[in-house]
């Protein structure tokens, strides 16, 4: 891997690519032991190229868990759960768990953020 040489893209550690994606440090363990993001093993440490986690991210099969949707938005869970039972954050029923699209998060908070410049005019 050129990258690894020093002479290629970036790499994130799992803790730098947990931040990115706005999960938690065990569900970052979690995920990359499953396989569900695209990795490599240095030793004992994942690496994650920038280029694999942004398309990662950019899939539509990309889903979060409520509980890394409110660690995102730095919530709690009782108002993460309000907003998606009110439809303001979309979400998908999966295996009878809510999940959330990281696409579909990231343009709810850019209309959100929108809407709170709009307001402040």
């Amino acid at each position: 891997m050129d990258a690894l040489k020093g002479g290629g893209e970036r790499l994130f550690n799992a803790v730098e690519a947990a931040r990115r994606i706005g999960v938690g440090r065990n569900r970052i363990y979690t995920m990359l032991n499953a396989g569900e993001i695209p990795s490599v093993k240095v030793g004992k440490h994942f690496r994650i190229q920038a280029d694999d986690l942004q398309a990662w991210m950019d899939e539509d099969k990309c889903l979060l868990r409520v509980e890394d949707v409110a660690q995102r938005l730095r919530i709690g869970l009782s108002k993460t759960y309000a907003l998606i039972n009110a439809h303001e954050i979309p979400s998908v029923l999966s295996a009878g768990r809510y999940r959330v699209s990281i696409k579909d998060l990231e343009a709810w908070i850019v209309a959100k953020t929108a809407e709170s410049a709009n307001d402040s005019d």
